[in-house]
């Protein structure tokens, strides 16, 4: 999946719908963008539900190892996912839902 910009929002919540059930940990991922995302363009509601399923998703799967935490997407939609990720960084990067 290659999406570039904020323009393929629709894209990105398809694959996160078409994906969760199967691959909660790239879902997951994929739910943390989409919270930057609707963050970058006010939409807090929206930021705040896909911050959550994230948080949800990785707490799900588990993650208890550096290997666990190593992210599959380095970049999608212009977001930079961080080197390692999980639910409390997910948490630490939206402070404001008080995940």
């Amino acid at each position: 999946m290659n999406l570039s910009s904020n323009d393929n929002i629709p894209e990105l919540k398809a694959e996160f719908n078409r994906i969760e059930a199967e691959f909660p940990r790239r879902a997951a991922e994929i739910a943390y963008v989409l919270a930057r995302l609707y963050r970058d363009v006010g939409k807090r509601e929206l930021s705040e539900k896909y911050a959550r399923k994230s948080v949800e998703l990785f707490e799900q799967v588990g993650i208890n190892t550096l290997e666990d935490a190593a992210a599959i997407y380095t970049v999608l939609a212009d977001v930079c996912l961080p080197s390692y990720i999980h639910q409390d960084v997910v948490r630490k990067a939206f402070p404001e839902f008080r995940l």
